[in-house]
């Protein structure tokens, strides 16, 4: 279960909650180190890779991890949450950010420092950058569009960016 906003701006109610230890998110890495973002074996669920796509890297790495790149991906959202480990995406190849409609997004929660080092970050759509607070996503590719597009990051965490910008 993923909570998001404040206790003033968030009403939850249950009518039934199960756990299951055992349970795995769809679209989660599931490797626990450094590896090809392209091995089919390190993900559950199929390698995400298309307009809307969603990929999810949390608390399996036990230690810092970068997950490399050997080819161009689309992705419409990436959620990143570890706050015991780094992540960091790269490899010489591009993350594109595409969706059907509305914006793109990249989420990071739990005070977790990660990095997207990639040859170039290229915005199909408009991207919103989530970052929790005392959270760090460094995004150090180029950062490219070839229509004008709009990134905004959110709330109250940090949002480094070392590429070249041309939205």
């Amino acid at each position: 279960v993923h909570f998001k906003g404040t206790a003033a701006t968030t009403t939850l109610y249950f009518d039934e909650l199960t756990y299951n230890a055992a349970a795995v998110a769809a679209d989660q890495w599931r490797f626990d180190g450094s590896e090809s973002w392209q091995n089919a074996a390190n993900w559950q669920g199929p390698v995400p890779n298309a307009v809307g796509a969603t990929a999810n890297l949390f608390r399996r790495a036990t230690g810092n991890s970068t997950i490399t790149l050997a080819s161009n991906i689309t992705l419409g959202r990436l959620n990143i949450d570890n706050n015991a480990a780094s992540y960091t995406v790269g490899g010489n190849a591009q993350i594109s950010f595409d969706v059907a409609s509305g914006s793109a997004e990249i989420d990071v929660v739990n005070r977790g420092t990660h990095t997207i080092s990639t040859t170039t970050v290229r915005l199909l759509d408009n991207l919103i950058v989530d970052v929790d607070r005392a959270s760090t996503l460094s995004i150090s590719s180029n950062l490219t569009s070839t229509v004008a597009r709009t990134l905004t990051k959110t709330n109250e965490g940090t949002l480094n960016l070392a590429g070249t910008i041309n939205l």
